[in-house]
């Protein structure tokens, strides 16, 4: 990293540090938000004391009558499971304990406090369905792995959104503009947070229910609900902040905007933050939404539309469906592309190979032309070479071809050139290389052979020309050759295609000189006379 980078880093940390500290302190001033009622003060007081009597505490929420029937309400539910019908506020001080009851009257307390405030832009129903899915899905967690502490896990999650509503109603002019973001971006809005004022909702949570003096248990869960591993305090503090903390991420797979691609992370999470067993948990996902509902009923507040597990899951395997697709097209497209590429690779080597049959080849007779007759020589001299072995070749002429031309005409000559090509190919096969030399003349290279085989050869190919018979017009016609051949040792000194060329040339030559139609080998005369030529 730069020094200019780590410079503005370094300013952006002193800025955020500002910032949050700022911020802080216009929420623990700010004369807009609520305080605790007096008869949560007084229930936090008197059970700090675990020696209190339930005659004590029933005594001050019996100041309170709509907290008292609320509580009963509670009680009476399907969340506590209570057999008998529980009518009195001692009873349920009894049945619930101390725990119990502060914190549920902690809750309900602060539920009235906070509810409301509809209007002035900020989402009290989003606000709402995350605190009390929060709250439901920690009390269900702590009813699995930590039954003392599933009542004050509630209360917990209950408060854990607080912060963003202080910051809101507290510093709505920095506060604001993050929220807006938020929804329009896909990043987490505690991240957001932290980037944009130095400190995250949970953070300010904290330090606003510091400021109330409530428990510290509480207050460090509310702190610790979006962090990513357990903070470092008492272990039954520590019990409190993971449940609160799995229960977070589980509310983020319902409620977030990334949803159900976030669930097997909160599963994951939740199982090694909280030791919770796989079925637990299941019942847990399965119950959540009813439980909010449920409970929002009995708060008298309103969380809008839940989502069920079914319906999380329905959704996961609709997004998993959606990558597997996306996945299988990104395959099918690689494979596609890497198609075209061997496609196109081949269509580039037959294009190249059709080249160089273009030209390597004697357009007329498709034989090959006189460039590959001088590369073949070079190949079959160096292999010789290397081997110690022989280069064979026959040149062979058309005997008074001019004639012919002359006589029957050019389409005529070209019929008996391609008939004679034909003938030659076929009778040399794969013992040779069979080229058309210039004009009416031709050559055979025959690599590796002495010079008897090389003569039967070239008689083999004078027969059968002279009894190629082409019809033409009516007529049959017919042509004879004269057949030179030359072989000779690789290795020998000075010796090369150009000499092996006008050997042959020479015995070719003194064929027609006695009488055409006919072979004539060099003479090692020849050879010396050609060498000194």
């Amino acid at each position: 990293m730069s020094i200019q980078a780590r410079r503005r880093d370094a300013g952006q940390r002193r800025r955020g540090g500002v910032m949050s500290a700022n911020l802080i302190e216009r929420i623990r001033t700010a004369e807009n938000l609520p305080s605790l009622p007096a008869v949560a003060m007084q229930i936090l007081a008197l059970t700090r004391d675990e020696s209190v009597s339930a005659d004590s505490i029933a005594a001050v929420l019996q100041n309170d009558p709509a907290l008292t029937a609320r509580l009963l309400k509670v009680v009476n539910s399907s969340m506590f499971g209570i057999a008998r019908k529980v009518t009195s506020v001692r009873q349920a001080v009894v049945l619930l304990g101390l725990r119990g009851v502060k914190v549920l009257a902690l809750g309900f307390s602060l539920t009235d406090a906070l509810n409301g405030g509809a209007g002035g832009g900020f989402d009290y129903t989003s606000f709402w369905r995350r605190s009390l899915t929060t709250a439901t899905a920690a009390r269900q967690l702590g009813r699995c792995v930590a039954a003392s502490q599933a009542d004050e896990a509630f209360v917990a999650g209950l408060l854990s959104e607080i912060g963003t509503l202080a910051a809101y109603r507290c510093a709505a002019d920095v506060y604001a503009p993050v929220l807006k973001e938020a929804q329009a971006s896909s990043q987490p809005l505690c991240a957001l947070e932290r980037q944009r004022l130095g400190c995250d909702h949970a953070e300010l949570g904290r330090e606003l229910l510091n400021h109330w003096e409530l428990p510290v248990a509480l207050c460090e869960a509310v702190g610790a609900h979006h962090k990513d591993e357990l903070p470092a305090v008492e272990p039954q503090t520590r019990k409190l902040c993971a449940l609160v903390m799995a229960a977070a991420g589980i509310c983020d797979a319902f409620c977030g905007a990334q949803g159900a691609s976030t669930l097997p992370q909160a599963q994951d999470q939740c199982r090694r933050w909280t030791g919770i067993s796989s079925s637990d948990m299941e019942d847990v996902l399965k119950s959540l939404d009813e439980h909010v509902q449920e409970t929002a009923h009995m708060l008298n507040v309103q969380v809008g539309s839940t989502l069920s597990y079914a319906q999380l899951q329905a959704e996961a395997s609709q997004q998993m469906a959606k990558l597997t697709l996306e996945a299988e097209l990104d395959r099918a497209a690689s494979q596609r592309q890497a198609e075209d590429a061997v496609r196109h690779a081949e269509r580039l080597e037959r294009e190249k190979e059709a080249i160089w049959e273009l030209a390597s080849i004697d357009s007329l007779t498709s034989l090959a032309n006189r460039a590959t007759l001088d590369r073949r020589l070079e190949e079959e001299f160096h292999r010789a070479r290397r081997a110690g072995s022989r280069v064979g070749l026959i040149l062979l002429d058309i005997d008074h071809f001019k004639v012919f031309n002359d006589t029957h005409g050019h389409l005529a000559g070209d019929a008996q050139l391609r008939s004679l090509s034909a003938c030659v190919k076929a009778a040399v096969g794969a013992t040779g290389l069979v080229a058309r030399y210039g004009g009416e003349e031709f050559a055979v290279v025959v690599p590796g052979e002495p010079p008897d085989v090389l003569d039967r050869l070239a008689e083999e190919l004078r027969r059968r020309i002279e009894n190629i018979v082409l019809l033409h017009e009516g007529r049959e016609l017919r042509v004879t050759s004269s057949f030179g051949t030359a072989c000779v040792d690789g290795v020998d000194l000075g010796v090369g295609p150009s000499l092996l060329l006008r050997l042959a040339d020479e015995a070719m030559y003194r064929a027609k000189r006695h009488g055409r139609n006919r072979v004539a080998g060099f003479a090692p005369s020849d050879h010396v006379a050609a060498a000194s030529r």
